[in-house]
């Protein structure tokens, strides 16, 4: 195993350059570029191997450096680096400097050091205590990130902010001893901590971030310091909480029987994730804040009083042993995703004062089955009922303007649509692998019909399409392979690549004077599509048809000008 040790080494000329502006040298094994105050070891052509020791001082041409400094990704991916030692002059650790040396076991950092920078020690599996010197002030975001066998570590009482995503993901930390002086934890800077169990918050703390602590399955009970003023959404979801206690006097935060609100008791902060049963929230509070319940796998009903005004997003995601959820008429927005994988939800009722089903917002609410939207909807979200597997009847409402894509993906029990009037746009996907599906009712109203909107619909067997229709975008009805009859609107100018590909059973096709253009593939293997009917050339690929099928039939007296057109003669036959 290789060891470089030196505290002034003699300059062995290997390279000399310039990169960026920056004077870059070489001495014995490690690259240095020259910087403010000395040099700082840089990344070398060959990754860093074996253990190394930092010199803190070397000599390049009769002139000596101070090394006070480790370069951004100076040592990134070097997978054989085994342990790194650091002397007292270097202050600070650049971006991602040792991120992804997965063999790095010991790390040696000296006092001076003042600052890790983001990612410095991102994906260092091998790391498993770390002692931080006193003089440390600043730890980059992402310093710790998926350092999996990291067992504990002291923060120095310099440290007023545990960054974003520091130690997220170090699914082995047993042990955080936070300064008295931290301020701060910032996003998800322990999230998914599982062998976290006992967290001491520091007095002084102010901020806790989103999703600080979510995933640490080993928290159970946590006290909220009485400084604190500012909890983010979601910080404590998905622990195995039976209660959360708030410092007397804080002044923005109360407890009420464990579970965490606001100090005037409207707002409902988090829903300690393991209280079971039948709950009843409390009068009084009008706001039920993003990912209150998230996680509370066992809570089985869930009644909201009158006087609740919101939900916010993701609000019961992952609830996924609530059965029933009661909404007052007093709701008047909910947030998207807000009843995300609640998969054993069978029954919510949709206050009328609603006026958009949010994105999201019952994405794998697998048993739900039926579903009455109040008439004052005019827009439905982007996957807002996507994998509801068990949805059988949909009551759309008559002011509904606009339905946005994939909002009934995959919904794989719905039979039978009638779209209301004044219906304009259907996303892309929107209906896509319904698979029960066999007829949908068009509203003449509707202007656009996004690309795979019905895309392997294999049960729908025909459509017509409104009047105002003008393009078939991209997979449109790819795979509806029951799909035999289409109509199309004599607006119809554009048919787009793959639009009716795999349409197994399409017995004929009549396009109007206005179709312009059919891409490549529009009718790819449709071997029951024998007849073709058009008014005037269209431009073609020649790949639109299936050529060894397809007898096209134009008006009387007009086959030489088709025979003529480009790729037409991959037709079978053209008949006037």
């Amino acid at each position: 195993m290789k060891t470089f040790i030196g505290c002034c080494l003699t300059a062995l000329l290997l390279l000399t350059g310039c990169s960026n502006g920056e004077h870059v040298f070489v001495v014995g094994d490690l690259t240095y570029k020259e910087t403010k105050g000395g040099c700082k070891v840089a990344k070398s052509d060959d990754n860093y191997a074996g253990d190394i020791i930092v010199p803190a001082e070397v000599e390049y041409n009769g002139k000596k450096y101070e090394v006070v400094a480790i370069d951004d990704y100076a040592f990134r991916d070097c997978t054989d680096l085994g342990s790194v030692a650091l002397p007292y002059t270097v202050t600070t650790i650049g971006n991602g400097a040792f991120m992804g040396c997965t063999q790095l076991g010991r790390v040696s950092l000296s006092e001076g050091l003042t600052e890790i920078g983001p990612s410095a020690f991102e994906r260092c599996v091998r790391i498993q205590n770390l002692d931080l010197p006193a003089t440390v002030v600043t730890i980059g975001e992402a310093a710790f990130e998926n350092c999996t066998t990291l067992e504990s570590i002291q923060l120095p009482n310099s440290i007023t902010k545990v960054d974003a995503w520091t130690f997220a993901f170090c699914v082995s930390l047993k042990d955080i001893k936070f300064p008295d002086n931290l301020e701060e934890i910032g996003e998800r800077a322990f999230a998914s901590c599982k062998s976290l169990s006992a967290v001491y918050l520091p007095q002084h703390l102010k901020t806790i971030g989103k999703m600080a602590f979510q995933k640490c399955s080993g928290i159970t009970n946590i006290t909220i310091p009485v400084e604190v003023k500012e909890i983010g959404a979601g910080a404590f979801n998905y622990c195995d909480l039976q209660q959360i206690h708030v410092a007397i006097g804080n002044l923005f935060y109360v407890d009420d029987h464990g579970v965490l609100l606001t100090s005037d008791r409207k707002s409902l902060h988090t829903f300690p994730s393991k209280i079971v049963g039948n709950v009843v929230v409390s009068k009084g509070v009008e706001h039920i804040l993003d990912q209150a319940f998230a996680g509370t796998e066992r809570l089985w009903s869930l009644t909201i009083p009158e006087g609740v005004t919101s939900i916010g997003a993701g609000a019961f995601a992952d609830c996924v042993s609530t059965r029933e959820i009661k909404l007052p008429s007093s709701i008047n927005t909910i947030g998207e995703g807000a009843f995300f994988n609640c998969v054993s939800l069978s029954s919510v009722n949709l206050p009328s004062s609603l006026t958009s089903i949010p994105a999201q917002c019952f994405v794998n609410c697998r048993t739900l089955r039926d579903i009455e939207m109040p008439d004052n909807v005019t827009e439905i979200g982007n996957s807002a009922f996507r994998d509801c597997v068990s949805l059988t009847n949909v009551k759309f409402p008559a002011k509904l303007k606009n339905i946005a894509a994939s909002a009934f993906a995959n919904c794989f029990t719905i039979r039978d649509v009638t779209l209301p009037e004044g219906l304009e746009q259907i996303g892309e996907l929107c209906f896509s692998a319904c698979s029960s599906l066999f007829r949908i009712e068009l509203p003449s109203s509707l202007v656009l019909i996004g690309d795979a909107c019905f895309e392997n619909c294999v049960t729908l067997d025909r459509i017509i399409l409104p009047s105002h229709l003008t393009r078939i975008g991209f997979k449109t009805f790819k795979g509806c392979a029951s799909l035999a009859e289409v109509s199309l609107p004599s607006r119809m100018e554009s048919i787009a690549t793959s639009a009716f590909e795999d349409c197994s059973t399409l017995l004929n096709m009549r396009f109007p004077q206005s179709v312009k253009s059919i891409a490549a593939k529009a009718f790819m293997n449709c071997p029951s599509l024998i007849d073709v009917t058009m008014q005037r050339p269209i431009m073609i690929e020649w790949n639109s048809f299936d050529d060894k099928y397809v007898i096209l039939h134009v008006p009387a007296g007009q086959k030489a000008a088709f025979e003529k057109q480009e790729n037409y003669e991959h037709f079978k036959f053209i008949e006037d």
